[in-house]
């Protein structure tokens, strides 16, 4: 989004937003797309079953004080609304009266009243909407409640239903864009994969928690048995395994799982396994006829599938010191790294007889980590769909559909080495 000419950006000089600055903006920017689209306010009242209003006679305003009182009292139809993310669904029992309880918005028609009061990262206040159902309603509104995430599919709903070139389809898309570019959309695609965005590794960050929420809510995901075990975002990758395997005592440098990437460069997904579970294959004859029968499978799928070999070496920085007798200073480990493409070694007549040279050689060095990586590079102009959130998930699903048996077969050889 070209934040210089969209109509609700309204960023200050600090580089990053207030949470309360960015509260106050958004809820602004919603009312008045209330006021100006009665087709999203349609839609948005439908969903949430309440009556449509009139109109013609409707009004909106921002920041309810007690001065509001009579347009809340006097209406037959009394309601509240309130917004969060799905991303920050707690709610707080918090008792302590406040001295001023100003609600975010209003909008009615003399009719029905409709207060609204949104957060973007702070849970939901039982004891604050109590205090205002009360103050404005003389506690006889009904209470609803709903999601940025879902205001945002409503509102790409009403920008593809109204007239083109019309000023409520120009309003709801930049809306749209704005939320986006604040993270209010949920998950909505990875945007790297469009030309104009950078990659940033707090955007990446963030992207990847979406991501995750959204993928272990989803029915074909479950169906897999697979446990999602956030990790906390200080790099942009996650992991999930076999529901049999304990996370909370093992760690994932330890047992087979499909990790997920947002990386510099590209997006990926591998089945990751271990030295133990790569040398009882390449020792067994049967076990490695069916794991490159596998890989060949793969690599018939798609051209984006690559062997990838990683180990962590200690440098030990402090434990060294330069001519001077300092201790040197920087990372503690470097990643060793061997990576070649399934289809491009499936050239050689023999590929299976030098894929098991490669192996033994690996072994023999010991590395320690091993993985078939798909990758999505963001250049790539095959993957440029990736940049829409349901385009995502069936690369996710696609992925693990191919890679299913490959991980059944390291992760049954990860069970033999247990016993």
């Amino acid at each position: 989004m070209n934040k210089d000419i969209n109509l609700f950006w309204r960023q200050t000089r600090s580089p990053t937003f207030k949470e309360k600055e960015k509260e106050n903006n958004v809820t602004h920017a919603f009312l008045i797309l209330l006021k100006k689209s009665n087709q999203f306010l349609d839609y948005l009242l439908s969903k949430n079953g309440i009556p449509k209003l009139k109109n013609k006679d409707k009004e909106v305003y921002f920041l309810i004080t007690n001065k509001n009182k009579t347009k809340t009292l006097e209406c037959k139809n009394k309601y509240i609304l309130f917004i969060n993310s799905k991303y920050n669904e707690a709610i707080i029992e918090n008792e302590k009266e406040q001295e001023r309880d100003i609600p975010d918005g209003l909008i009615t028609d003399g009719e029905t009243a409709i207060l609204i009061e949104s957060k973007v990262s702070a849970s939901k206040d039982n004891s604050q909407i109590k205090r205002y159902n009360q103050t404005f309603f003389h506690g006889c509104a009904i209470e609803k409640q709903t999601t940025w995430e879902e205001i945002y599919s409503l509102i790409d709903i009403a920008s593809k239903r109204s007239k083109e070139e019309s000023v409520e389809r120009y309003l709801l898309n930049h809306f749209k864009q704005y939320i986006e570019v604040i993270h209010m959309s949920g998950f909505a695609g990875i945007q790297f994969f469009n030309k104009d965005e950078e990659y940033n590794l707090e955007d990446a960050k963030y992207m990847l928690k979406l991501l995750i929420k959204d993928l272990g809510e989803k029915d074909w995901f479950k169906k897999l048995g697979y446990i999602i075990k956030e990790r906390p975002k200080t790099s942009a990758w996650d992991y999930w395994a076999d529901k049999e395997i304990d996370q909370d005592k093992d760690s994932p440098r330890n047992f087979p799982h499909y990790s997920i990437y947002i990386f510099e460069d590209f997006f990926g997904i591998d089945c990751l396994f271990h030295k133990a579970e790569l040398k009882k294959i390449v020792e067994n004859k049967n076990l490695y006829e069916q794991f490159t029968d596998l890989l060949e499978k793969l690599s018939n799928e798609s051209v984006d599938y690559y062997f990838e070999a990683v180990n962590y070496r200690l440098l030990n920085n402090k434990a060294l010191k330069d001519n001077q007798g300092n201790a040197r200073v920087g990372a503690s480990y470097t990643p060793f790294d061997f990576l070649f493409n399934l289809r491009q070694l499936r050239k050689h007549k023999d590929w299976k007889e030098i894929l098991k040279n490669y192996l033994q050689l690996l072994l023999k060095e010991e590395i320690k980590q091993f993985s078939i990586i798909k990758k999505a590079h963001y250049k790539d102009k095959e993957y440029i769909h990736l940049s829409e959130n349901e385009q995502v998930f069936k690369f996710i699903e696609k992925t693990l559909n191919e890679t299913k048996l490959l991980y059944q077969l390291v992760y049954n050889a990860y069970k033999e080495n247990k016993k």
